[in-house]
């Protein structure tokens, strides 16, 4: 029973032994001997199982020691060592000191899953003062040798170069341009008359709604056989206002339509009953004699879309539009050269302060 026990106890000792021995923390210095102002990086190791909970220290804004800054703590880097089972953890601590003396690295102490665990050694530095040349002190001269700048197009330059190209491409294009003997033009909409049919189916819906009857019998008969005998002129090319009655029907028979052209005669030959025999034609007669205008109208009619439409022509500018053109260009051609020209100057002094 007492060989149990105490086999039991040595293999309890010997597991939390192996479980303290599975966290190693290891600190070193990239240099132990430094000048005053410079800096050296002390790299801190913790080798612990995977999935652990790893804390660094911080020291951010203070001193790992007196007399020892941190100035900046860097990232931690992790890597997977032992097939996986374990991780590697590092942080880099940037630190540096401005007294010269000898100071003592403390151990670095890192928390792995609430217990604390230390390096195993504390680690010497040494900061030495700069040598000052006291028999001559205007001799002074920097840590390094001057070194030559590198120049480089910055964003001012570059859009500086694209512009002179530009205003060169405007100077070019204005120069052809003058130089070509072609005159100058340009395009026109043209938009065709209204076809004589619609004007006169207007002008009689106009008539439609004054007065036809009484002392405006007359005025409304003149009137219709106005818009007729316009229409006859625009439509069949002679001038039907300065013709009788009989000479415009006469002149209408090649047309070849003898409905539409009794139409016509009936509504002329009353117009000028009321207008020279004092005929009283009753608001019925009047009211035919509308249907009968636009009947005619409708039959005689010419439907030609295309005609219709408007039209784009190009036409040559006059001669005072020819000289102001090339007012235009010239003045382009000079205003283009004088700015290559201002932004070329600058760029070219850009260069030199770089360069001489």
């Amino acid at each position: 029973m007492q060989k149990k026990i105490l086999f039991f106890l040595l293999a309890l000792c010997t597991g939390m032994t192996s479980l303290a021995q599975s966290v190693t923390v290891e600190s070193s210095l990239d240099s132990t001997v430094i000048l005053i102002g410079e800096q050296l990086h002390l790299r801190t190791k913790v080798c612990c199982p995977k999935d652990a909970r790893v804390k660094f220290p911080d020291f951010r804004g203070g001193s790992i020691t007196d007399g020892v800054e941190v100035l900046e703590a860097g990232k931690i880097d992790t890597s997977e060592v032992g097939e996986g089972r374990r991780w590697e953890l590092s942080r880099e601590y940037t630190l540096t000191a401005f007294d010269s003396a000898v100071y003592t690295i403390p151990r670095v102490e890192v928390d792995v899953n609430g217990a604390k665990y230390q390096s195993p050694n504390e680690i010497g530095l040494k900061v030495n003062s700069v040598d000052v040349d006291l028999q001559h002190p205007d001799d002074i001269r920097p840590p390094k040798a001057p070194v030559d700048g590198v120049f480089s197009w910055g964003s001012g330059l570059l859009k500086a170069s694209v512009s002179i190209w530009l205003f060169l491409a405007i100077f070019i294009i204005c120069a052809v341009r003058l130089a070509t003997a072609k005159p100058v033009t340009r395009k026109v909409k043209i938009i065709p008359p209204t076809p004589p049919h619609k004007t006169a189916i207007a002008a009689i819906e106009e008539l439609k709604n004054g007065e036809r009857e009484g002392e405006h019998l007359k005025e409304y008969y003149m009137a219709l056989t106005d818009v007729l005998r316009q229409y006859i002129n625009d439509r069949f090319g002679f001038n039907a206002r300065e013709m009788t009655t009989f000479e415009i029907v006469d002149k209408l028979r090649t047309t070849g339509d003898a409905s539409a052209l009794d139409e016509l005669h009936e509504i002329l030959s009353t117009a000028d009953l009321v207008k020279f025999a004092k005929y009283e034609a009753s608001l019925a007669e009047s009211d035919r004699t509308l249907l009968q205008a636009v009947d005619y109208v409708r039959t005689t009619q010419i439907n030609d879309p295309a005609a219709e439409q408007a039209v784009e022509r190009e036409v040559v500018v006059s001669d005072a539009g020819q000289r102001r053109y090339k007012l235009a260009l010239k003045s382009g051609m000079a205003l283009s050269f004088l700015a290559a020209l201002g932004i070329f100057s600058y760029v070219s002094y850009q260069l030199w302060l770089n360069f001489f």
